[in-house]
């Protein structure tokens, strides 16, 4: 169990570091 929980913390990092680009390249596109 305390592994998968690893996976869906990893995935959600990913998930989370993707939307900070995405929000720092429209904010610098502004």
């Amino acid at each position: 169990m305390s592994e998968r929980k690893t996976i869906d913390l990893e995935q959600g990092w990913d998930f989370m570091q993707k939307g900070i680009t995405k929000l720092k390249n429209i904010l610098e596109g502004l």
